[in-house]
């Protein structure tokens, strides 16, 4: 969002990076196209879907007793995509609802 802020188009990035190695990993090459684009469908990850699991993890660390402070905070921003109403987009809204909370508009 700072590159956002500083007026850089940091998506740019995202799709210019062909020839390297990591663009070519999975999440990555399937992510970043939609968070440069902004569009979240056909979702490859369903943010319900996502919800489910990340339920099932914090439960698991939770009957652990183990403390999960950065799980906790992906967590707190998968709950606000969701009630943001993408439900049924990729988890990779996440992106979305980040630039919402920075108050970036494109």
């Amino acid at each position: 969002m700072q590159g956002r802020s500083a007026d850089i188009d940091v998506f740019m990035s995202l799709t210019s990076r062909e020839g390297a190695v990591w663009n070519r990993a999975g999440w990555y090459a399937d992510l970043a196209p939609m968070m440069a684009d902004n569009t979240y469908l056909p979702a490859t990850m369903r943010s319900t879907t996502w919800k489910k699991d990340l339920t099932v993890i914090g439960d698991f660390a939770s009957d652990l007793g183990c403390p999960t402070p950065l799980f906790g905070l992906a967590s707190a921003l998968h709950m606000a995509t969701l009630a943001a109403g993408h439900g049924a987009e990729d988890s990779a809204a996440v992106c979305a609802t980040l630039e919402q909370m920075a108050g970036v508009v494109r």
